[in-house]
């Protein structure tokens, strides 16, 4: 009984060679590594499905979104626009149209211009042989009825007519007895006009004349006075003291600046002597003992017109000092 080999227990029972069964237990092996990574086909058409079924999704959604946009853009436009539109309309309809009716031009009245001349030299006699300082100038718009040098309101002033060369018969014209201090309404000296009074200072010793009618008033002291007309025009005088003693050009050249002096011409008469401003007309003046120098200056009224003139060289030439 020992050493006998094993029999088959079947005809039909088949007996494995080593080989055999290594081949076959690795094809088995083969076979369940396949089923574990292979995924079976229902599971991946399901995946499929779902990934396309996802993509659609998302798809629809944003499409709607893009749509629900456009919607609105148009909506917006649709609804606001005909709104404006309506507003528009309804300003259109209801604004009130304005009319302004053209400007009639006022008629324009023709006026009777005074005749403006020239003061003329008077051919009469003087009266006296005291020189002149000043002779009244061309100045535009001045109006002289009479032409005899005086304008109207200088005449006013003086109460001389303005429709007579020689207001007082004296056979002197008036102009003529004016420049020369003396009454062109009367007899006597030109203070002797009741429009003419004569201004006293005491601090600089000075006296001089002015249309009595005109307001006085100080500017600081009395080294500068005023006198104003009741049409605007105003004369000033300025007194300064003269601590150097210099002589009216030496004071002129100091205060204006070399060549100063081409722009002036010397004037004088009983008590000083002076330059005058060819340009300004304004006078400065100096007494014999060179003690103070004077300067008088005219501004006219608001149309610029200096009415005046005659009266300014009056108070010039009547300049007393003590």
């Amino acid at each position: 009984m020992f050493g006998l080999k094993k029999q088959p227990t079947s005809s039909t029972e088949k007996i494995e060679t080593p080989e055999q069964k290594e081949a076959r237990e690795r094809q088995e092996r083969v076979a369940r590594e396949v089923k574990i990574v292979s995924m079976p086909e229902k599971f991946r058409s399901e995946r499929a499905v779902a990934s396309k079924t996802k993509t659609v999704g998302m798809a629809i959604i944003a499409g709607a979104g893009v749509f629900l946009v456009l919607m609105a853009v148009v909506l917006y436009f649709f609804v606001f626009k005909k709104d404006n539109s309506q507003k528009a309309s309804s300003v259109t309809k209801t604004a009130p149209v304005v009319t302004t009716p053209a400007k009639e031009s006022a008629p324009v009245k023709a006026t009777a211009v005074p005749t403006e001349l020239t003061v003329a030299t008077s051919s009469l006699p003087m009266a006296t042989t005291t020189p002149e300082i000043a002779s009244s100038t061309v100045v535009s718009r001045i109006v002289d009825y009479d032409e005899d040098g005086l304008s109207a309101p200088e005449e006013v002033l003086l109460s001389t007519s303005d429709s007579a060369v020689d207001s007082d018969g004296d056979g002197y014209g008036d102009t003529t007895e004016f420049n020369n201090l003396f009454n062109p309404a009367g007899v006597g000296k030109i203070d002797g006009n009741k429009n003419i009074a004569r201004y006293d200072n005491l601090t600089y010793q000075y006296s001089i004349l002015y249309p009595s009618t005109w307001a006085k008033s100080r500017v600081g002291g009395d080294d500068s006075i005023i006198f104003s007309s009741p049409d605007n025009n105003y004369i000033q005088m300025v007194a300064q003291a003269n601590p150097k003693i210099e002589s009216i050009e030496q004071w002129y050249l100091r205060q204006f600046g070399a060549g100063s002096l081409a722009g002036a011409e010397n004037v004088s008469f009983a008590g000083w002597q002076g330059l005058r401003n060819k340009e300004t007309g304004n006078y400065y003046l100096t007494d014999k003992a060179r003690r103070y120098v004077f300067s008088l200056s005219y501004t006219s009224g608001l149309d610029k017109v200096e009415i005046y003139k005659n009266i300014f060289a009056l108070m010039a030439k009547s300049l007393m000092v003590k």
